[in-house]
């Protein structure tokens, strides 16, 4: 009984892990754009070094 409620919760990771995989590569398209945003308003302004090693 216990295997079975394993097997089924690791089938239910299984299903979402699709729908989790999506909603971290859309977070991580935000994450990317906002950081190109700062990069860029950053050039000239202020030391680009700082701001380079935190985006990577």
């Amino acid at each position: 009984a216990e295997q079975e409620a394993i097997k089924k919760m690791e089938n239910i990771m299984d299903d979402d892990s699709d729908e989790i995989q999506k909603a971290i590569q859309k977070t991580n398209e935000k994450v990317l754009a906002y950081s190109q945003e700062v990069l860029d308003e950053s050039n000239g302004v202020r030391p680009l070094f700082p701001i380079i090693k935190v985006i990577e």
